[in-house]
């Protein structure tokens, strides 16, 4: 859904249209869809847990992270926005791991507290730790750029795919129920199908309609 909206927003962001405007549209029209359509689709609650509308406001600080980076901020010797970034989502992961702990809830995103970290609280601090990292010299900028972990992180959209589809459920009926044996599986698998598949036709397209990189 994204994908079909994100030449509407790039337009909207080019007139100046602000994120706000925009996230709060989608959220009122996701509400408005799944009163609408409730008894098929499950309501207000499968709408902010799975699907765009109720998801947008982590598309959006994406998009305001890429846009101040195109202003190329120059590196600061700081640690400010990685440190606090991440106090800031150690603190609200811990707080959902607590909340689902001591009310036995094995489905987060039915409650609010669950839906206000998941859809708005984590973004905001994934996304200011973020620009932490890419701004600021620490060390977990360096650790980050070690040679493993840009591997890891190059194929994490296929480890992604891969463990919430079939892969993962085979692996775990068929293989092995140890989730850090499934962890260490998936995640070779998803580096094979980044080496064998996804860098190589990333390449192919590149060659193929002659895309220049900067």
């Amino acid at each position: 859904m994204f994908y079909l909206y994100a030449p509407f927003c790039f337009y909207l962001i080019k007139e100046k249209k602000i994120f706000v405007f925009q996230a709060i549209s989608l959220l009122g029209i996701g509400f408005l869809l799944s009163y609408i359509f409730s008894p098929p689709f499950g309501g207000g609650s499968f709408m902010l847990s799975g699907t765009f509308f109720g998801r947008c406001v982590e598309f959006f600080i994406g998009i305001f992270l890429a846009l101040l980076l195109i202003k190329r901020p120059a590196v600061k010797c700081t640690i400010y926005y990685t440190f606090y970034g991440g106090i800031f989502f150690i603190a609200l992961l811990t707080l959902l791991g607590y909340f689902a702990y001591t009310e036995n809830i094995e489905v987060i995103n039915d409650y609010f507290l669950g839906i206000l970290l998941f859809n708005f609280l984590i973004p905001v601090s994934i996304g200011i730790m973020y620009y932490g990292l890419l701004v600021e010299n620490t060390l977990l900028k360096k650790l980050l750029s070690t040679r493993l972990l840009i591997l890891l992180g190059k194929s994490s959209y296929a480890f992604y795919l891969l463990h919430i589809g079939m892969m993962a459920e085979i692996l775990h009926f068929h293989v092995t129920s140890n989730f850090i044996l499934l962890y260490l599986l998936l995640q070779l698998i998803a580096v094979a199908a980044y080496k064998l598949f996804e860098k190589p036709v990333y390449f192919f397209i590149l060659r193929k309609f002659a895309i220049q990189i900067k």
